[in-house]
């Protein structure tokens, strides 16, 4: 299902590419958490094809500010396979650190 996924870089200052990779096509999406929990991000949110897909955060909360340095959590739901006709997601979480602009 998911070959790998990281921001790269990791960390960064200005923005930072996560790439991922579906092995069956279907819903996507990327979302950023900070450490509380809360969902700062979505950065993608969409049907794919199976292959790689690439997501990019630019250090913004939703709504265009800039998100305080700090460890924030990627999530990736992703087409999952399940034994039952309904599918179910699958969730894959990963630290990415924004770093101070200097």
């Amino acid at each position: 299902m998911l070959a790998a996924a990281t921001g790269i870089p990791n960390p960064f200052r200005v923005s930072t590419t996560i790439a991922y990779r579906l092995a069956v096509a279907g819903h996507v999406r990327v979302s950023v958490y900070d450490l509380r929990g809360r969902r700062v991000a979505t950065l993608e949110d969409t049907q794919r094809p199976v292959g790689v897909g690439f997501a990019t955060w630019d250090g913004r909360v939703e709504g265009g500010a800039d998100a305080p340095a700090g460890v924030y959590f990627l999530r990736l739901d992703l087409p999952g396979r399940s034994e039952t006709p309904a599918r179910r997601s699958t969730a894959m979480r990963a630290p990415i650190t924004l770093r101070e602009a200097g």
